[in-house]
């Protein structure tokens, strides 16, 4: 299976109406994020694409949405603070509750050395 705007509507109803060529683009930028070999199965790695993909549409929702931090009265001006961190940034997944899930998964996968 691949992800799509109809996955991503069951991952996250938030979303199941957000532009469908958007989400196959946030997609292909995902899976080339998502590499087979390490999510092991499709189901994992879709799993994690469809994640990382709604944290993607969140930060997206998230940009200009920050708390004043600075007004004019003549001329009318307004500042918002963007959140700090960019889709690239490693805390950015801390961001979201996607995010979140999308390291949870990401983390159960996670090789290191074993210990006996």
């Amino acid at each position: 299976m691949t992800v799509d705007a109809t996955y991503i509507g069951y991952v996250a109803s938030e979303f199941a109406s957000a532009d469908p060529g958007k989400i196959s683009f946030l997609a292909g930028l995902a899976y080339a994020q998502c590499p087979i070999s390490f999510w092991q199965t499709t189901a994992q790695q879709d799993n994690g694409v469809a994640y990382l993909v709604c944290h993607m549409l969140k930060l997206d929702q998230l940009r200009g949405s920050g708390g004043v931090t600075a007004k004019s009265i003549k001329d009318l001006s307004l500042s918002y603070q963007s959140p700090s961190g960019g889709v690239t940034s490693p805390d950015s997944l801390e961001m979201t509750t996607y995010g979140k899930e999308f390291k949870r998964l990401r983390n159960m996968l996670a090789r290191g050395p074993l210990i006996t």
